[in-house]
Protein backbone atom coordinates (compact mmCIF):
# COMPACT_ATOMS: atom_id res chain seq x y z
CA UNK A 1 0.00 0.00 0.00
CA UNK A 2 1.73 3.20 -1.15
CA UNK A 3 1.29 6.67 0.36
CA UNK A 4 -1.19 7.75 -2.30
CA UNK A 5 -3.61 5.03 -1.13
CA UNK A 6 -3.48 5.99 2.55
CA UNK A 7 -6.72 7.51 3.88
CA UNK A 8 -6.67 11.23 4.58
CA UNK A 9 -7.19 12.22 8.21
CA UNK A 10 -9.78 14.81 9.21
CA UNK A 11 -8.88 17.56 11.67
CA UNK A 12 -10.68 15.64 14.42
CA UNK A 13 -8.79 12.45 13.63
CA UNK A 14 -5.48 14.32 13.55
CA UNK A 15 -6.11 15.85 16.98
CA UNK A 16 -7.16 12.47 18.40
CA UNK A 17 -3.97 10.88 17.06
CA UNK A 18 -1.88 13.67 18.58
CA UNK A 19 -3.62 13.39 21.96
CA UNK A 20 -3.14 9.63 22.15
CA UNK A 21 0.44 9.84 20.92
CA UNK A 22 1.61 12.60 23.24
CA UNK A 23 -0.56 12.51 26.33
CA UNK A 24 -2.20 9.12 26.86
CA UNK A 25 -0.53 7.33 29.79
CA UNK A 26 1.48 4.17 29.33
CA UNK A 27 -0.20 1.08 30.73
CA UNK A 28 2.15 -1.16 32.66
CA UNK A 29 1.21 -4.61 33.90
CA UNK A 30 2.31 -3.67 37.42
CA UNK A 31 1.09 -5.07 40.75
CA UNK A 32 -2.17 -3.27 41.62
CA UNK A 33 -2.41 -1.08 44.72
CA UNK A 34 -6.20 -1.14 45.07
CA UNK A 35 -9.08 -3.52 44.32
CA UNK A 36 -10.27 -1.18 41.54
CA UNK A 37 -6.84 -1.32 39.84
CA UNK A 38 -6.78 -5.10 40.07
CA UNK A 39 -10.30 -5.36 38.63
CA UNK A 40 -9.44 -3.05 35.71
CA UNK A 41 -6.27 -5.02 34.98
CA UNK A 42 -8.22 -8.30 34.90
CA UNK A 43 -10.83 -6.79 32.59
CA UNK A 44 -8.14 -5.77 30.08
CA UNK A 45 -6.43 -9.16 30.20
CA UNK A 46 -9.70 -11.10 29.97
CA UNK A 47 -10.41 -9.56 26.56
CA UNK A 48 -7.00 -10.71 25.35
CA UNK A 49 -7.54 -14.21 26.70
CA UNK A 50 -10.83 -14.43 24.82
CA UNK A 51 -9.05 -13.45 21.60
CA UNK A 52 -6.19 -15.91 22.22
CA UNK A 53 -8.74 -18.72 21.79
CA UNK A 54 -8.95 -17.73 18.10
CA UNK A 55 -5.22 -17.16 17.52
CA UNK A 56 -3.71 -20.65 17.26
CA UNK A 57 -1.48 -20.88 14.17
CA UNK A 58 -2.72 -17.54 12.84
CA UNK A 59 -1.28 -14.15 11.91
CA UNK A 60 -2.43 -11.64 14.53
CA UNK A 61 -2.47 -7.84 14.52
CA UNK A 62 -3.13 -5.94 17.77
CA UNK A 63 -4.11 -2.31 17.04
CA UNK A 64 -3.61 0.07 19.95
CA UNK A 65 -1.29 -2.27 21.83
CA UNK A 66 0.12 0.40 24.18
CA UNK A 67 3.12 -1.20 25.96
CA UNK A 68 2.32 -4.67 24.62
CA UNK A 69 1.26 -6.14 27.97
CA UNK A 70 -1.64 -7.96 26.27
CA UNK A 71 -0.05 -8.53 22.87
CA UNK A 72 2.46 -10.89 24.47
CA UNK A 73 -0.35 -13.30 25.36
CA UNK A 74 -0.66 -14.26 21.68
CA UNK A 75 2.96 -15.32 21.23
CA UNK A 76 2.74 -18.88 22.60
CA UNK A 77 0.04 -19.90 20.09
CA UNK A 78 0.05 -17.55 17.07
CA UNK A 79 2.20 -17.91 13.96
CA UNK A 80 2.95 -14.19 13.72
CA UNK A 81 2.10 -11.34 16.10
CA UNK A 82 2.33 -7.62 15.36
CA UNK A 83 1.41 -4.85 17.79
CA UNK A 84 0.90 -1.26 16.62
CA UNK A 85 0.32 1.95 18.52
CA UNK A 86 0.36 5.66 17.71
CA UNK A 87 2.59 6.44 20.70
CA UNK A 88 6.36 6.16 20.15
CA UNK A 89 6.82 6.02 23.92
CA UNK A 90 4.47 3.05 24.19
CA UNK A 91 6.16 1.16 21.36
CA UNK A 92 9.57 1.82 22.86
CA UNK A 93 8.37 0.27 26.13
CA UNK A 94 6.76 -2.62 24.23
CA UNK A 95 9.98 -3.45 22.40
CA UNK A 96 11.76 -3.74 25.74
CA UNK A 97 9.36 -6.59 26.52
CA UNK A 98 10.34 -8.40 23.33
CA UNK A 99 14.11 -8.07 22.80
CA UNK A 100 14.05 -10.96 20.29
CA UNK A 101 11.65 -9.05 18.00
CA UNK A 102 8.72 -11.33 18.67
CA UNK A 103 6.12 -9.88 18.73
CA UNK A 104 6.91 -7.12 16.24
CA UNK A 105 6.00 -3.63 17.44
CA UNK A 106 5.37 -0.75 15.01
CA UNK A 107 4.58 2.94 15.49
CA UNK A 108 1.58 3.88 13.33
CA UNK A 109 -2.01 5.05 13.63
CA UNK A 110 -5.08 2.95 13.03
CA UNK A 111 -6.26 5.04 10.06
CA UNK A 112 -3.23 4.17 7.92
CA UNK A 113 -1.97 0.69 8.77
CA UNK A 114 1.25 -0.09 6.83
CA UNK A 115 0.12 -3.56 5.75
CA UNK A 116 -1.25 -4.99 2.52
CA UNK A 117 -4.90 -5.93 2.18
CA UNK A 118 -5.89 -9.25 3.80
CA UNK A 119 -2.64 -9.61 5.77
CA UNK A 120 -4.02 -11.03 9.05
CA UNK A 121 -6.31 -13.81 10.20
CA UNK A 122 -7.11 -12.07 13.48
CA UNK A 123 -7.19 -8.32 14.16
CA UNK A 124 -7.78 -7.11 17.70
CA UNK A 125 -8.32 -3.61 19.04
CA UNK A 126 -9.08 -3.33 22.73
CA UNK A 127 -10.15 -0.10 24.46
CA UNK A 128 -9.41 1.93 21.30
CA UNK A 129 -12.71 2.52 19.48
CA UNK A 130 -13.91 4.99 22.12
CA UNK A 131 -10.88 7.19 21.36
CA UNK A 132 -11.64 7.49 17.62
CA UNK A 133 -13.63 10.41 16.10
CA UNK A 134 -14.20 8.74 12.70
CA UNK A 135 -15.10 5.25 13.82
CA UNK A 136 -16.27 4.08 10.39
CA UNK A 137 -12.94 4.94 8.73
CA UNK A 138 -11.05 3.22 11.54
CA UNK A 139 -13.14 0.07 11.33
CA UNK A 140 -12.81 0.03 7.56
CA UNK A 141 -9.04 -0.02 7.94
CA UNK A 142 -9.24 -2.96 10.36
CA UNK A 143 -11.47 -4.79 7.88
CA UNK A 144 -9.08 -4.02 5.01
CA UNK A 145 -6.10 -5.75 6.60
CA UNK A 146 -8.13 -8.75 7.80
CA UNK A 147 -8.53 -11.81 5.58
CA UNK A 148 -11.99 -12.69 4.22
CA UNK A 149 -12.14 -15.76 6.46
CA UNK A 150 -10.60 -13.92 9.38
CA UNK A 151 -11.97 -12.19 12.45
CA UNK A 152 -11.87 -8.72 14.02
CA UNK A 153 -12.40 -8.53 17.80
CA UNK A 154 -12.95 -5.26 19.62
CA UNK A 155 -13.45 -4.37 23.29
CA UNK A 156 -14.86 -1.03 24.38
CA UNK A 157 -16.46 0.47 27.51
CA UNK A 158 -20.19 0.07 28.05
CA UNK A 159 -21.87 3.48 28.10
CA UNK A 160 -24.91 1.98 29.81
CA UNK A 161 -23.00 1.42 33.05
CA UNK A 162 -20.45 4.27 32.76
CA UNK A 163 -22.57 7.27 31.80
CA UNK A 164 -25.86 8.86 32.80
CA UNK A 165 -28.24 9.32 29.82
CA UNK A 166 -27.01 12.18 27.68
CA UNK A 167 -23.70 12.43 29.53
CA UNK A 168 -20.46 12.87 27.58
CA UNK A 169 -17.52 10.59 28.49
CA UNK A 170 -15.77 11.63 31.70
CA UNK A 171 -12.48 10.14 30.50
CA UNK A 172 -10.90 13.04 28.61
CA UNK A 173 -9.30 10.70 26.08
CA UNK A 174 -12.67 9.17 25.07
CA UNK A 175 -14.50 10.73 22.15
CA UNK A 176 -17.58 8.50 22.33
CA UNK A 177 -18.69 5.55 24.44
CA UNK A 178 -21.22 3.11 22.99
CA UNK A 179 -24.38 1.36 24.07
CA UNK A 180 -24.52 -2.26 22.97
CA UNK A 181 -27.14 -1.81 20.23
CA UNK A 182 -25.39 1.35 19.02
CA UNK A 183 -22.10 -0.54 18.77
CA UNK A 184 -23.73 -3.39 16.88
CA UNK A 185 -25.32 -0.98 14.40
CA UNK A 186 -21.99 0.73 13.77
CA UNK A 187 -20.18 -2.55 13.20
CA UNK A 188 -22.86 -3.96 10.88
CA UNK A 189 -22.13 -1.07 8.56
CA UNK A 190 -18.65 -2.54 8.00
CA UNK A 191 -18.80 -6.27 8.74
CA UNK A 192 -21.10 -9.01 7.48
CA UNK A 193 -21.35 -10.82 10.81
CA UNK A 194 -21.32 -9.17 14.24
CA UNK A 195 -21.80 -10.65 17.71
CA UNK A 196 -21.76 -8.32 20.74
CA UNK A 197 -21.12 -9.84 24.17
CA UNK A 198 -21.05 -8.32 27.63
CA UNK A 199 -18.43 -8.87 30.32
CA UNK A 200 -19.63 -9.97 33.74
CA UNK A 201 -17.91 -11.33 36.81
CA UNK A 202 -18.22 -12.74 40.27
CA UNK A 203 -19.90 -10.28 42.67
CA UNK A 204 -16.62 -8.98 44.12
CA UNK A 205 -15.32 -7.94 40.69
CA UNK A 206 -18.62 -6.78 39.24
CA UNK A 207 -19.46 -4.56 42.18
CA UNK A 208 -15.93 -3.12 42.36
CA UNK A 209 -16.08 -1.96 38.73
CA UNK A 210 -19.63 -0.60 38.99
CA UNK A 211 -18.64 1.30 42.13
CA UNK A 212 -15.56 2.76 40.39
CA UNK A 213 -17.39 4.09 37.33
CA UNK A 214 -20.34 5.32 39.38
CA UNK A 215 -18.03 7.35 41.63
CA UNK A 216 -16.43 8.87 38.51
CA UNK A 217 -19.70 9.88 36.87
CA UNK A 218 -21.11 11.30 40.11
CA UNK A 219 -17.93 13.34 40.57
CA UNK A 220 -18.34 14.77 37.07
CA UNK A 221 -22.03 15.44 37.64
CA UNK A 222 -21.20 17.44 40.78
CA UNK A 223 -18.57 19.45 38.90
CA UNK A 224 -21.04 20.17 36.11
CA UNK A 225 -23.68 21.25 38.63
CA UNK A 226 -21.20 23.55 40.40
CA UNK A 227 -20.17 25.10 37.08
CA UNK A 228 -23.82 25.64 36.14
CA UNK A 229 -24.54 27.30 39.50
CA UNK A 230 -21.53 29.56 39.08
CA UNK A 231 -22.66 30.55 35.59
CA UNK A 232 -26.20 31.21 36.87
CA UNK A 233 -24.86 33.42 39.67
CA UNK A 234 -22.67 35.33 37.20
CA UNK A 235 -25.63 35.85 34.88
CA UNK A 236 -27.82 37.02 37.78
CA UNK A 237 -25.14 39.47 38.92
CA UNK A 238 -24.77 40.84 35.40
CA UNK A 239 -28.54 41.22 35.10
CA UNK A 240 -28.72 43.04 38.45
CA UNK A 241 -25.90 45.37 37.44
CA UNK A 242 -27.63 46.16 34.17
CA UNK A 243 -30.88 46.78 36.02
CA UNK A 244 -29.18 49.18 38.44
CA UNK A 245 -27.54 51.02 35.58
CA UNK A 246 -30.90 51.46 33.84
CA UNK A 247 -32.69 52.67 36.98
CA UNK A 248 -33.11 56.47 37.49
CA UNK A 249 -31.14 57.91 40.39
CA UNK A 250 -32.88 57.41 43.72
CA UNK A 251 -33.72 60.43 45.92
CA UNK A 252 -30.88 61.91 47.91
CA UNK A 253 -32.00 60.48 51.32
CA UNK A 254 -31.88 56.93 49.94
CA UNK A 255 -28.42 57.43 48.52
CA UNK A 256 -27.17 58.89 51.82
CA UNK A 257 -28.67 55.95 53.78
CA UNK A 258 -27.02 53.43 51.42
CA UNK A 259 -23.67 55.14 51.82
CA UNK A 260 -23.84 55.54 55.62
CA UNK A 261 -25.86 52.67 57.09
CA UNK A 262 -24.40 49.15 57.49
CA UNK A 263 -25.86 46.42 55.33
CA UNK A 264 -27.68 44.61 58.15
CA UNK A 265 -29.41 47.87 59.15
CA UNK A 266 -30.56 48.44 55.57
CA UNK A 267 -31.81 44.85 55.39
CA UNK A 268 -33.80 45.35 58.62
CA UNK A 269 -35.34 48.54 57.30
CA UNK A 270 -36.31 46.77 54.05
CA UNK A 271 -38.00 43.99 56.02
CA UNK A 272 -40.07 46.55 57.91
CA UNK A 273 -41.07 48.42 54.79
CA UNK A 274 -41.66 45.27 52.70
CA UNK A 275 -42.59 42.33 54.99
CA UNK A 276 -42.37 38.80 53.53
CA UNK A 277 -45.49 37.30 51.94
CA UNK A 278 -46.47 34.61 54.45
CA UNK A 279 -47.58 31.33 52.92
CA UNK A 280 -46.25 32.15 49.45
CA UNK A 281 -43.24 30.18 48.27
CA UNK A 282 -40.33 32.26 46.98
CA UNK A 283 -39.77 32.20 43.27
CA UNK A 284 -37.01 29.87 42.10
CA UNK A 285 -35.72 29.86 38.54
CA UNK A 286 -35.89 26.65 36.53
CA UNK A 287 -32.11 26.72 36.15
CA UNK A 288 -31.60 26.98 39.92
CA UNK A 289 -34.06 24.18 40.58
CA UNK A 290 -32.26 21.92 38.12
CA UNK A 291 -28.69 22.51 39.22
CA UNK A 292 -29.53 22.29 42.92
CA UNK A 293 -31.27 18.93 42.50
CA UNK A 294 -29.39 16.06 44.17
CA UNK A 295 -27.32 13.69 42.06
CA UNK A 296 -29.56 10.82 41.03
CA UNK A 297 -29.31 7.64 43.04
CA UNK A 298 -27.12 4.86 41.72
CA UNK A 299 -27.78 1.12 41.66
CA UNK A 300 -27.06 -0.40 45.04
CA UNK A 301 -23.87 -2.41 45.26
CA UNK A 302 -22.21 -4.07 48.18
CA UNK A 303 -19.57 -2.50 50.42
CA UNK A 304 -16.02 -2.16 49.05
CA UNK A 305 -13.71 -5.13 49.70
CA UNK A 306 -11.73 -4.74 52.89
CA UNK A 307 -9.02 -7.35 52.33
CA UNK A 308 -6.80 -6.45 49.36
CA UNK A 309 -4.82 -9.68 49.69
CA UNK A 310 -7.95 -11.79 49.36
CA UNK A 311 -9.18 -9.64 46.46
CA UNK A 312 -5.90 -10.13 44.58
CA UNK A 313 -6.58 -13.87 44.50
CA UNK A 314 -9.34 -13.19 41.98
CA UNK A 315 -8.19 -13.87 38.40
CA UNK A 316 -9.28 -13.54 34.79
CA UNK A 317 -11.16 -16.81 35.25
CA UNK A 318 -13.58 -14.92 37.52
CA UNK A 319 -14.71 -12.80 34.54
CA UNK A 320 -16.79 -14.11 31.65
CA UNK A 321 -18.77 -13.02 28.59
CA UNK A 322 -22.48 -13.46 27.98
CA UNK A 323 -24.75 -12.45 25.05
CA UNK A 324 -27.60 -11.06 27.18
CA UNK A 325 -28.29 -8.38 29.80
CA UNK A 326 -25.85 -6.10 27.97
CA UNK A 327 -27.11 -2.90 29.58
CA UNK A 328 -25.60 -4.17 32.85
CA UNK A 329 -22.29 -5.41 31.44
CA UNK A 330 -18.97 -4.16 32.79
CA UNK A 331 -17.53 -3.95 29.25
CA UNK A 332 -18.48 -4.87 25.68
CA UNK A 333 -16.76 -7.30 23.32
CA UNK A 334 -17.59 -7.50 19.59
CA UNK A 335 -16.62 -10.42 17.37
CA UNK A 336 -16.81 -9.46 13.68
CA UNK A 337 -16.27 -11.23 10.37
CA UNK A 338 -16.00 -9.85 6.87
CA UNK A 339 -17.75 -12.91 5.42
CA UNK A 340 -21.30 -13.97 6.32
CA UNK A 341 -21.67 -16.73 8.89
CA UNK A 342 -22.55 -20.20 7.53
CA UNK A 343 -26.30 -20.50 6.91
CA UNK A 344 -26.64 -23.23 9.53
CA UNK A 345 -25.31 -20.94 12.25
CA UNK A 346 -26.79 -17.62 11.13
CA UNK A 347 -28.53 -15.87 14.01
CA UNK A 348 -26.68 -17.71 16.76
CA UNK A 349 -23.13 -17.97 18.00
CA UNK A 350 -20.85 -20.53 16.39
CA UNK A 351 -18.81 -22.85 18.57
CA UNK A 352 -15.73 -20.67 18.05
CA UNK A 353 -17.58 -17.45 18.89
CA UNK A 354 -19.61 -18.72 21.82
CA UNK A 355 -18.36 -17.58 25.24
CA UNK A 356 -17.11 -20.23 27.59
CA UNK A 357 -20.00 -22.32 28.89
CA UNK A 358 -18.50 -23.09 32.29
CA UNK A 359 -19.38 -19.65 33.68
CA UNK A 360 -22.17 -18.72 36.13
CA UNK A 361 -25.02 -16.45 35.16
CA UNK A 362 -24.23 -12.69 35.19
CA UNK A 363 -24.20 -11.10 38.63
CA UNK A 364 -27.71 -9.76 39.37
Amino acid sequence: MDDSELPQLTDGDTEAVRLQSEEHPLIEDAPPATPAEHCLRLMHLRAYDEAVRHAAGRDVLDVGCNTGYGTLRFTPVARRVVGVDVSPRAIEAARLRAPDGHPEFVVTNGFALPFADASFDLVTSFQVLEHVPDATAFLGELARVSRPSGMVILATPNAATRLYPGMTPWNRFHVHEYLADELEGLLRGVFATVTVLGMFGVPELYETEIRRVDAARQRIRRKEAAATRQAARAAAAAKAAASRAARPNRPLPFRIARAVLPGFVRARLRSIVRPPMNGIAPRVSVATAQVDAPVEASPAVGPPPADLGAFLRLSVDDLFYAPSDLDRAMDLLAICRRSPAPRSTEGRLTGADRPRADRPEPCR
